[in-house]
């Protein structure tokens, strides 16, 4: 793989979860009975929505990734510094499109609340949180931590990022998971089938799942087992749900994934789900930006903030780029 290949998907992560939000936002919370079908939504991104966004912008997943991304540029691997800009994005509307914090889930802010309340000596507590909170902000992660070799550090940095805010024991193996999915393609690997199987994990990577799945206090969760297994693979639209529950999340932008050979079919059936749109769309957009590339996303350039989302993106390349060569 070249290095302008290299850089062209690894761009393609962070700029497609700004896509997928901008996109899936018009329809956020609309019951599937009520979507328009796959080939009646638009062919460009409206805006609108419950929070009648103008076309392009994007929601509580772009403004928390962009401070996740921010954070790691400026400071490296500083937990402290991730929550804080959470906060302020949450309390003062830092990296928001409108100058305020318009969406934000239930559990990030009961965890965002915890933290500034006990001055950032504590992490909330709240088990039962197993929403799509911390997957829709992840992209930068395994940008920053891709490595030829393995992704042990993925993986741990991926729990730890669950644990932050969404500790429960799915929401935190869901997180490794699209971890390691983003890091098989940045590694290389086209085939799709090859990419989305747990199997194709390294030895040392298998050993520290394993080590952080018993840390974590995950056990064993049917739903997600199945997607070990890639048991979505062609099953029927009516299996597969778009709500916020981050298994299902999962699964729905990996089937999407699958069945579709370029990133607009794949958003356009993800988001035709209904339910959660706004992220089943930014955590599709992760995986499919960061397999079809930067030069393969549509409207790349008409999502607000665009020149600024892929000053960040080629930023953390840059330091991937920099890690590798120290």
């Amino acid at each position: 793989m070249t290095e302008d290949r290299k850089k062209d998907m690894m761009m393609g992560c962070l700029v497609g979860l700004a896509v997928g939000d901008a996109y899936g936002t018009t329809y956020e919370f609309k019951n599937r009975s009520k979507m328009p079908s796959v080939e009646e939504l638009p062919n460009e991104i409206v805006g609108g929505g419950p929070f009648n966004l103008k076309p392009g912008d994007w929601t509580d997943d772009t403004s928390m990734a962009l401070c996740l991304a921010e954070s790691i540029i400026e400071n490296g691997w500083d937990t402290d510094d991730q929550m804080r800009r959470y906060i302020k994005w949450w309390q003062e509307g830092y990296n928001s499109v409108t100058g305020e914090c318009f969406d934000i889930g239930g559990a990030t802010r009961k965890a965002l609340s915890w933290y500034n309340m006990t001055e950032g000596n504590e992490y909330v507590k709240d088990t039962q949180a197993a929403g799509n909170g911390v997957l829709m902000r992840l992209a930068a992660v395994p940008m920053f931590l891709n490595d030829k070799e393995d992704c042990v550090f993925t993986l741990s940095a991926c729990a730890y990022q669950s644990s932050m805010t969404h500790p429960s024991s799915q929401s935190t193996e869901c997180s490794m998971l699209m971890g390691a999915i983003i890091n098989n393609i940045l590694n290389g690997e086209r085939d799709k089938t090859k990419i989305v199987s747990f199997e194709l994990l390294d030895e040392n990577s298998k050993q520290m799942y394993k080590e952080l799945y018993e840390k974590y206090g995950c056990h064993e969760n049917g739903r997600i087992e199945s997607i070990k297994k890639v048991e979505y693979a062609g099953v029927d639209v009516d299996k597969i749900s778009g709500d916020g529950y981050c298994v299902c999340t999962l699964e729905a932008a990996l089937w999407a994934f699958l069945s579709t050979d370029n990133f607009k079919d794949g958003l356009k059936k993800v988001v035709a789900l209904g339910d959660d749109t706004d992220t089943t769309g930014a955590v599709y957009g992760q995986i499919a930006g960061a397999y079809y590339g930067l030069s393969q996303i549509p409207w790349r350039d008409k999502i607000t903030w665009s020149e600024k989302i892929h000053e960040i993106a080629e930023k953390i390349y840059e330091l991937n780029k920099s890690n590798k060569n120290e």
